[in-house]
């Protein structure tokens, strides 16, 4: 064999180096990513977040304090409590700047306050400081920013929940009040409400970075802000024992909502502006800006016969139909009023789940129209319900329905009342006294008349004079104009 001379064995070398850098440097860049287990202080706020075991083992160890402490919802269990959070940093993140590199750019306790270095208890002692949810006082600690929004937000619908004050003051004080006499009623009833109906608002940082304490807490995306909230994650939950069951067709014999069908979340109907001043407003139904069917659906007004007859316009109110009155499948009412731990059930509808017709009592309430015909939810309250609070009855309670315009989120094209494959009208599915049956009004279980209140709700049958249908009384309800 012969001796390579050293030129060649030079060469040799280089080759075989070069070779080995080569296959190094291939090695590395191929080399799979370890997930990132970040090496932070664990007794600081983020070295504790981005730590998965020992969030793990704090939610084994502690329990009382960590339920206690992020709960918040009935869904909560140890096994998902450290899930709720925990900031994944990934495999690239190195701190939590990385993530947000905006709200990052503020330390944890510029928002939450609180103590560190420190362990859990002392770190989370709201008597040093610690505030777990900041964006409850929007105007110090969303306001730098988003001034416009947060001061706005302060007195919106869902922070304020305007529409249940101005139902409390009306049933305590009379129909001419309002949420702005709301501070007028006794202590019980605005320290109850302080005390167990506040908790259903919504907070800044319940839409656009955690579920809603409601509906069990718990960021969504490791602590990354969202510009526009995720409405599965928020609105749906919020809204879930109605709306959100209307929507998925889970209710007994219906079909998911159109809307839902096609793809269409809340956001797609729901456009008005969510953090805008409506202290103004009574409820709901005042904002200019709510959902409304002729959004999408103005050109429809001469689509068929009965669109013509019924659309809802003030020059045809006498005949105006709400659009549910016809395209709503079957909902729920609200199943009870949670006052003082208690659940207070309503009988009829515990399990049931029904669509009830009458008259619109504030026909001014409708962002597209004036109407005479709408759908109506009941809400089980009594002149007894808030003595848990202290407050014996209710001084005027037959001042507002308890049966209330509502917008169920179970539309169909084709209902039981717009079928009409079997031959005749949708007249003959929806009129009172369809073809003259004035004997027996074969459609009478439609309508919220005063014969079912007497029998079912009769405590309640003067407080619902306004939006009741009078039994077989065709000039009174129907036909007045003739």
């Amino acid at each position: 064999m012969a001796i390579p001379t050293h030129s060649a064995q030079s060469r040799l070398i280089r080759t075989l180096f070069f070779i080995t850098i080569v296959s190094l440097l291939g090695f590395i860049g191929c080399a799979p990513k370890a997930t990132h287990q970040t090496d932070l202080d664990p007794r600081t706020c983020e070295g504790c977040h981005t730590n998965r075991d020992l969030l793990k083992e704090l939610a084994t160890d502690t329990p009382v304090a960590v339920e206690a402490d992020y709960a918040g919802g009935s869904d909560s269990t140890l096994a998902t409590v450290w899930e709720k959070v925990f900031i994944d940093l990934g495999a690239d993140a190195s701190g939590f700047r990385d993530l947000d590199p905006t709200h990052g750019s503020f330390g944890c306790k510029d928002c939450h306050g609180g103590t560190e270095p420190a362990d859990y208890t002392g770190a989370h002692d709201p008597n040093a400081g610690f505030i777990r949810d900041p964006s409850e006082d929007p105007e110090t600690f969303c306001t730098p920013c988003h001034e416009e929004k947060a001061t706005g937000f302060v007195n919106s619908m869902h922070y304020q929940t305007w529409g249940i004050k101005t139902a409390l003051a009306q049933r305590q004080l009379g129909a001419d009040k309002d949420h702005r006499n709301f501070d007028e009623c006794p202590a019980e009833i605005t320290e109850g409400y302080d005390r167990e109906c506040s908790s259903c608002h919504a907070t800044c940082g319940q839409c656009h970075l955690s579920r809603p304490t409601v509906a069990g807490g718990g960021l969504l995306d490791s602590h990354r802000f969202a510009a526009v909230p995720d409405p599965e994650n928020t609105c749906e939950v919020c809204h879930q024992q109605r709306i959100t069951a209307e929507l998925s067709g889970a209710l007994h014999g219906n079909n998911p909502d159109v809307h839902e069908a096609q793809g269409i979340d809340c956001l797609g109907c729901h456009s008005e502006d969510f953090h805008r001043d409506a202290s103004s407003e009574k409820s709901i139904y005042d904002l200019t800006d709510l959902a409304a069917c002729l959004t999408c659906h103005a050109d429809a007004d001469s689509a068929n016969e009965y669109h013509a007859t019924h659309w809802p316009n003030g020059e045809t109110y006498t005949n105006s139909l709400d659009c549910q009155v016809c395209h709503a499948q079957s909902y729920t009412s609200c199943s009870g009023c949670h006052t003082n731990g208690e659940w207070k059930t309503d009988g009829f509808f515990t399990s049931d789940s029904s669509l009830k017709l009458g008259l619109n009592p504030d026909k001014t309430l409708k962002p597209e129209a004036e109407v005479k015909w709408v759908t109506l939810r009941h809400v089980p309250v009594t002149p007894e319900t808030y003595a848990p609070w202290g407050l014996a009855t209710l001084a005027e309670f037959d001042s507002r329905p308890t049966w209330n315009h509502t917008s169920p989120h179970t539309i169909n094209r084709w209902t039981a009342r717009t079928d009409t494959t079997g031959g005749g009208a949708c007249s003959d599915n929806c009129h009172y006294h369809a073809n003259f049956s004035f004997a027996d009004p074969v459609n009478k279980d439609l309508y919220l008349t005063r014969t079912f209140i007497q029998e079912n709700y009769s405590s309640e049958e003067t407080a619902n004079d306004s939006v009741l249908v009078e039994n077989g009384s065709c000039g009174t309800t129907c036909h007045e104009s003739f």
